[in-house]
């Protein structure tokens, strides 16, 4: 290894030909971040996933996740990430962020990737009727309602009270 040190000059006996470098303090390399990066919600320091949730009517959300993360996570997922039909034929673009697009409700779908990403202090206590209702359908879509298991006792609790509430006949489909 080379260095462009200036020598220090010899304070011994030295062979001809061999000289003594200064050391040197080690310096923090400012690292250049992905312009993705900067533009999402990240759920893991090495994040190599842009997940772009499309809404209706309002700005689509962009969640920067592990890739392996969702894959062990869901097969619907995995299948997305590792299938032949996005042209990835099973490897990993190297030094490339790469995106999925998913549909569904984008808070319900974040607190999915918070859990995959064992980031449980996000995970609700009492969620609403409509926060479980939305949690439901995009556990199901994405075939990941067993990650939900350590969370739902504790959550079905809250609907035991449901029938005495004025508005549960319109709204028992969501309990169900």
């Amino acid at each position: 290894m080379a260095s462009t040190e200036d020598p220090i000059p010899p304070t011994g006996p030295t062979s001809p030909g061999t000289e003594q470098i200064a050391a040197r303090t080690l310096e923090t390399i400012a690292e250049v971040k992905d312009e993705a990066a900067t533009s999402g919600t990240q759920f893991h320091p090495d994040a190599d996933l842009q997940v772009i949730i499309k809404q209706p009517g309002t700005d689509p959300a962009i969640y920067l996740v592990c890739a392996s993360a969702l894959g062990c996570a869901s097969p619907v997922w995995r299948s997305m990430l590792y299938s032949d039909e996005h042209g990835t034929n099973g490897e990993e673009k190297r030094g490339q962020m790469q995106t999925m697009k998913l549909d569904g409700d984008a808070e319900a779908i974040r607190l999915l990737f918070r859990i995959v990403h064992y980031d449980f202090r996000h995970v609700p206590k009492k969620p609403t009727l409509d926060q479980l209702f939305e949690l439901g359908k995009s556990a199901c879509q994405y075939r990941c309602t067993h990650i939900l298991y350590p969370w739902a006792n504790k959550w079905a609790e809250g609907l035991s009270s449901f029938v005495g509430e004025d508005d549960c006949y319109s709204e028992c489909h969501k309990a169900l």
